[in-house]
């Protein structure tokens, strides 16, 4: 169903959010080298793609179910 979609994405999404936020620790708490930097960066990159995407599916989730509801 589209509720229980929308609660696994809100799953995903605040495991991602925690990723994203160890990854801004790491940087804070350490002068990483070029091979840290770049594993850092590759990874907030993708992970902030995903979040951006599951955020898209969730609002289309969530008219869906409005739209259900309406009818």
């Amino acid at each position: 169903s589209p509720e229980t979609m929308i609660r696994a994405v809100d799953k995903q999404l605040s495991d991602l959010k925690q990723d994203l936020a160890r990854i801004a620790e790491c940087r804070c708490s350490e002068q990483p080298h070029a091979g840290a930097r770049f594993v850092a960066d590759y990874g907030e990159a993708v992970l902030t793609a995903a979040v951006k995407c599951l955020n898209d599916k969730k609002t289309d989730l969530l008219r869906l179910t409005a739209a259900q509801a309406a009818e």
